[in-house]
């Protein structure tokens, strides 16, 4: 990792002819509280063909549904469905359970933002590449795995930046030795995990332009 702030991971794999780096991070802009506690993580793909051929492929991810995981199987139902918005494609696990805990009860968001992304609410066991179902749900035993993919084509030296965000939303948190304290900050501003990606999405060159001149400016100080 290069930095506490925003991890950098360069693969090189002979397998594959590629030069892959990858950057994570949250949105932490000094200052402002709001844009420093989204409840998302960014993944910031940089692909580089350093062939003299043309490279085709998918960049591919997958999320198990794991919300409700400390429930009953009885107690609820998981449901995993593609969404998509201004700029991003992706699939959404949820549960529902009215009669339980609801500290366990959420959404969770893996987005890709490419708006030509190919989703499958559940991957089953050989991936998916070309396409998938739009919807699927299980009880709470049920190991849905949503997948989102998006595809690409180098060039002989071409480079491509390719973006993707995890973000979650589980309102309902309680703290038994403090009463008083309940839900989380961001349920303030965010109905759903997809409300958060869609405003990473709205503002993501100012966040990820900010995060990472905070990022150089901290590291590249003598302090």
């Amino acid at each position: 990792l290069q930095s506490l702030i925003a991890g950098r991971w360069l693969g090189a794999d002979a397998a594959v002819p590629l030069e892959v780096t990858l950057e994570a991070f949250s949105p932490f802009i000094p200052l402002s509280v709001d844009d420093s506690s989204l409840p998302l993580t960014v993944q910031k793909f940089t692909l580089h063909n350093p062939t003299d051929k043309t490279v085709t492929g998918q960049l591919v991810g997958w999320m198990e549904n794991v919300v409700g995981a400390q429930l009953e199987p009885g107690e609820g139902i998981r449901k995993n469905q593609m969404v998509s918005g201004e700029g991003f494609v992706g699939v959404e696990c949820g549960a529902t359970a009215p009669d339980a805990d609801q500290r366990h009860i959420g959404t969770m968001v893996m987005a890709f933002l490419e708006p030509e992304g190919i989703v499958a609410a559940h991957r089953g066991e050989q991936g998916m590449l070309s396409g998938g179902s739009a919807m699927a749900e299980g009880d709470l035993r049920a190991a849905l795995q949503g997948q989102v993919a998006t595809s690409f084509s180098l060039e002989p030296g071409e480079t491509r930046v390719m973006t993707s965000c995890l973000a979650w939303h589980f309102p309902n948190l309680r703290l038994t030795p403090m009463p008083k304290v309940t839900g989380h900050y961001y349920a303030q501003r965010f109905a759903s995990a997809l409300a958060v990606v869609a405003y990473f999405v709205a503002e993501k060159v100012r966040l990820v332009e900010t995060t990472f001149l905070w990022r150089e400016t901290w590291y590249g100080s003598t302090l």
